[in-house]
């Protein structure tokens, strides 16, 4: 009789809800995700596709991922319900982030098996990944439902949950999972922090990011949204030492450099808001919204040559095509007006309005200007629509805000 290699491991999940990897224990996996394996294969050949399963895990132990998903697909021609090939080879395309494939392969592990833990699990990220949060909320749900029962499930179910826009049960989870009284919640302390700053429940979620803290001080993402916290809350001179705390930590922390820009930004300080935004364009997370930020930081000083460029250089990183579009038409009616001497006030206030119109900078608050890394993170809706946040689906995640799992 073949023998089988089982054994309990680790389940390494990215599933980056709060750009953090999270762990959980599963009952059984096979081969990896995001680092860690399973030997699922017999040792002796003793069926069609079994040959093929033992070369796939010959070539992923010597880090050939490519020909190991051959191996898995071929193995799969022959042998189309073995659920632990589609679950290893779906594995394998989340590692190479091939995210429509990964996709193919867990629905039919879920077909095969309506009760397999992992292949849920693996949906989940596969949702997160390409935007999905309902879904990802919806496959986190049914892991729970089949027992798998953990305060991180909790904590990543919250965060679905709160990039979704579901407040309620995001705060839902995290609580369950704080009152599972783990040695480090602090992933689910930051999460409620976050949905009571949504809720503008802003001193309770003062003292949930504290918690946080009270964990771990050295964690930049906890002391930049203690940050955002208190600029809520116009306790500004608090807000920039959380600011500084959090570059400290992470010194490429762009959003951290423009949460801080736009205190002296809403106080009217151009000079130091324009410093700390071209400290963010530096940073290599930078994005179109550090540009945009230091562009109207120069177009407010009235210095619209500067403007101009920094617009287009905006553009130039942005993925909507018709808002790229319209902020390079802007540029050039700066670089125009720069160029005609009018850059009296006139002209300055008729520029300022034409960006205002062109909705990139729509909101002067520290909420929703410059691209603040906690309003990215949850996908906060507009003032005008949070009675419908429960239905909003998930805003875009920069890709350079989320975390990729290590290629073998």
């Amino acid at each position: 009789m073949p023998m089988i290699w089982k054994t309990r491991t680790i389940l390494r999940c990215s599933l980056s809800f709060f750009d953090r990897p999270l762990i959980r224990k599963a009952h059984f996996c096979p081969l990896f995700t995001a680092g860690c394996l399973v030997l699922s294969g017999p040792l002796f050949a003793a069926n069609p596709g079994a040959e093929h399963r033992e070369k796939a895990e010959f070539y992923f132990f010597h880090g050939d991922t490519m020909r190991a998903i051959d191996e898995y697909e071929e193995s799969l021609k022959l042998e189309p319900q073995n659920w632990q090939a589609h679950l290893s080879v779906a594995s394998l395309y989340l590692r190479k982030e091939e995210s429509q494939k990964a996709r193919e392969h867990l629905l039919e592990v879920v077909k095969i098996r309506p009760k397999d833990r992992d292949a849920r699990i693996l949906l989940a990220q596969v949702f997160t990944r390409t935007g999905d949060d309902i879904g990802a909320a919806q496959q986190l749900e049914a892991a729970l439902a089949l027992g798998c029962e953990s305060e991180l499930l909790h904590t990543l179910l919250g965060f679905a949950f709160l990039r979704s826009g579901n407040l309620p049960k995001a705060e839902e989870q995290f609580r369950l999972s704080i009152g599972k009284e783990s040695k480090d919640n602090s992933s689910a302390t930051t999460g409620l922090a976050l949905v009571l700053m949504r809720q503008e429940k802003l001193s309770e979620a003062l003292a949930a990011i504290d918690q946080t803290l009270a964990n771990n001080t050295a964690d930049p993402d906890a002391h930049k949204i203690k940050g955002d916290i208190l600029t809520l809350l116009k306790r500004n001179d608090e807000a920039i030492l959380e600011y500084k705390s959090a570059v400290q930590l992470r010194p490429d922390f762009s959003e951290a450099f423009l949460a801080h820009g736009n205190v002296y930004f809403a106080s009217g300080d151009m000079e130091h808001a324009i410093d700390l935004f071209k400290k963010a364009t530096s940073c290599k997370t930078n994005g179109p919204q550090c540009y945009y930020a230091l562009a109207l930081a120069f177009e407010k000083s009235g210095k619209l040559s500067d403007a101009a460029g920094e617009y287009a250089n905006g553009a130039f990183l942005e993925k909507d095509k018709s808002l790229a579009a319209k902020i390079q038409a802007h540029a050039q009616r700066l670089r125009t007006i720069s160029q005609m001497g009018k850059s009296g006030p006139q002209d300055v206030m008729s520029a300022q309005y034409e960006s205002e119109k062109l909705g990139v900078l729509k909101h002067l608050t520290p909420e929703e200007v410059f691209g603040i890394n906690y309003a990215m993170l949850i996908g906060r809706p507009p003032a005008s629509d949070q009675s419908k946040s429960e239905a909003l689906p998930a805003l875009r995640r920069q890709s350079s805000q989320r975390a990729k799992p290590a290629n073998k």
